[in-house]
């Protein structure tokens, strides 16, 4: 089977989900609501099939710590951004 890179998994997602940007149209922001309320949710699952694997960062096995220590990085790393951002956000607020 052929791999497909990520770029294309997320254009695939997005075209499945719909547009989440504001049209100030109510009728069409109704389902744009709907559409963040569904990158929402598969956001959530994707972050918990990563927060599965951070127990393992301990691991004596080292292919299984490897994946325990890239999932915690990789959330540690996310919400460092997602901190940056906010407080940003709320800096110009």
């Amino acid at each position: 089977m052929r791999e497909i890179d990520y770029q294309t998994i997320y254009k695939i997602v997005r075209s499945l989900v719909g547009n989440i940007e504001p049209a100030g149209d109510t009728r069409i922001d109704e389902t744009r609501v709907e559409n963040l309320n569904k990158h929402m949710k598969i956001m959530y699952m994707l972050v918990g099939d990563i927060l599965l694997n951070i127990g393992h960062k301990n691991d004596p096995r080292a292919s299984v710590k490897e994946i325990g220590k890239l999932s915690n990085n990789s959330l540690k790393q996310l919400s460092d951004k997602l901190n940056e951002i906010l407080e940003e956000n709320n800096e110009q607020n």
